[in-house]
C-alpha cells in the first residue's frame, strides 16, 4: 500500500493507524496559517477557514466535526456522555498534571477522590479513544482543547465538584514558593538545596486555566449545581487574594506570579482591586517583588515580570484600561530599578502607544495618574 501510494502523484493518500500499531510515517504539525490560506483561497469564508484550520490542528476527527457543522448540525462526540463520570470530570478540572510529583498525585487524590492508579484505565481509554479527551505523554496528562468541551462540562459540575475544586486551588496556588526562603542571589538553586514546589509547574497552570475558562466562559452561564461561573471564580480569588495582601512578608504575591496572567482573565476586577491594595499597603508589598537588583550574575530573574504581563492583559479590556495604567504607575513608582528591561515604566509607555486601539477618556486619565505619580 504505501509503495502504491508513493506512486500516486496527482493526489495526497492518508492511512490513519490506530494508536498501538506499527507506524513509520511521522506527519508534520500543520501549519494553520498556511490552510487558511489555501481554504479562502478556495472560496471559504475567513472566518470560518480560521475555525477549521484551528480544528485542524488538533485532530482530523475535530476538523471533520467543524466542517460537517457548517453544514448542517454536527452530531454529539462520542465524549458528550463522558463527563457524567465523576472522575473523568474531576480530572478534567485538573487541566494537567504529572505523575512524577508526589505532589500532583496526591493532589489529583484530593480532587478526584481515588489514586490515580485507581482512574487509569478509564483516563487511559477517554486518552486513546479516536476522539480523545487527555494526552498522554510520558508521565505527564493535559487536557486537550479545554475550551472546546465547556458546552459539555458546564452542563455536568456538580456544587461538590466546585468545592473540591476550590480547596485545590487554595491549596496548590495558595502555597509559598520554598524558594522564597534563599537568599535572592541562591534561589536558582532551589532544586539543589531541597527547596523545590511540591506541586508541577503543569498543574498550577492548569488549575489557574481552569480558573480563567470557568471565569471567561461562564461569567454569566448558571452551572448544573445553580452557581454562576463568573461569581464563582471571583469568590475564590478574593480569598486568595487576600490571604496574599494579608502577608506581610509579601511572599504570596511572589508565589503567585508565574500564573498571574491567568488569574488576571479569570476574574480581572479581582485582581486589580487586590493589587491596588497591595501597593497602598504601608509596607509596600509589591517593592518585595522586585529581585533582579539583589542576586549574583545568575540570579537574572524577578517576580514582577509575572505581574506585569498579568496587567498587560488587563489593559485589553477597554473596562479595566484605565485601572491598569494606574496600578502600572504606581509600580513603576516603587521600582528599586535591576538588570532585567522589562520595568513597569518599560510596560506603560508601550501600553501609552498612540497607535494601540485604546479609549481617549481612560488614556487622559491615566496621563493625569501618571503626572501625579
Amino acid at each position: 500500500m504505501r509503495r502504491e501510494a508513493e506512486l500516486v502523484r496527482s493526489n495526497r493518500v492518508l492511512f490513519m493507524c490506530d494508536r498501538d500499531l506499527p507506524a513509520d510515517i511521522e506527519l508534520p504539525d500543520i501549519d494553520i496559517a498556511v490552510v487558511i490560506r489555501q481554504l479562502t483561497g478556495d472560496g471559504v469564508e475567513r472566518a470560518l477557514a480560521e475555525e477549521l484550520s484551528r480544528a485542524a490542528g488538533t485532530s482530523l476527527q475535530w476538523f471533520q466535526r467543524v466542517a460537517r457543522a457548517a453544514r448542517r448540525p454536527s452530531p454529539q462526540p462520542d465524549w458528550h456522555a463522558a463527563f457524567s463520570n465523576r472522575d473523568v470530570r474531576r480530572a478534567w478540572l485538573m487541566r494537567s498534571w504529572t505523575t512524577a510529583r508526589s505532589g500532583d498525585t496526591v493532589a489529583f487524590q484530593s480532587l478526584v477522590g481515588k489514586p490515580f492508579e485507581d482512574v487509569a484505565d478509564r483516563l487511559q481509554q477517554a486518552a486513546r479513544s479516536a476522539d480523545p479527551i487527555f494526552s498522554n505523554v510520558g508521565p505527564v496528562w493535559s487536557v486537550l482543547s479545554p475550551a472546546e468541551y465547556w458546552d459539555h462540562v458546564k452542563t455536568q459540575l456538580t456544587e461538590a465538584d466546585l468545592r473540591a475544586l476550590e480547596r485545590i486551588v487554595q491549596d496548590i496556588l495558595g502555597a509559598v514558593d520554598p524558594a522564597l526562603d534563599l537568599p535572592a542571589e541562591e534561589r536558582w538553586l532551589a532544586a539543589i538545596r531541597g527547596k523545590s514546589r511540591a506541586h508541577s509547574r503543569e498543574l498550577r497552570r492548569g488549575l489557574a486555566t481552569t480558573l480563567a475558562l470557568i471565569g471567561t466562559r461562564g461569567e454569566t452561564t448558571p452551572l448544573d449545581s445553580g452557581l454562576i461561573g463568573g461569581p464563582w471564580v471571583t469568590r475564590v480569588l478574593s480569598a486568595l487574594f487576600t490571604r496574599a495582601n494579608a502577608d506581610e512578608n509579601g511572599q504570596l504575591w511572589a508565589s503567585l506570579t508565574d500564573v498571574m496572567p491567568l488569574l488576571a482573565e479569570a476574574a480581572p476586577d479581582v485582581f486589580l482591586q487586590a493589587l491596588d491594595i497591595a501597593i497602598a499597603h504601608p509596607g509596600t508589598l509589591m517593592s518585595q517583588l522586585f529581585t533582579d537588583n539583589l542576586g549574583g550574575p545568575l540570579a537574572t530573574s524577578s517576580p514582577h515580570t509575572g505581574l506585569l504581563w498579568a496587567l498587560e492583559v488587563t489593559a485589553w479590556l477597554p473596562k479595566h484600561y484605565g485601572q491598569s495604567i494606574n496600578e502600572l504607575a504606581g509600580l513603576a513608582q516603587i521600582d528599586p530599578g535591576g538588570r532585567l528591561s522589562n520595568r513597569p515604566f518599560g510596560t506603560l509607555k508601550d501600553i501609552l502607544r498612540p497607535g494601540l486601539p485604546r479609549r481617549w477618556s481612560a488614556v487622559r486619565s491615566a496621563c493625569q495618574a501618571c503626572t501625579r505619580s
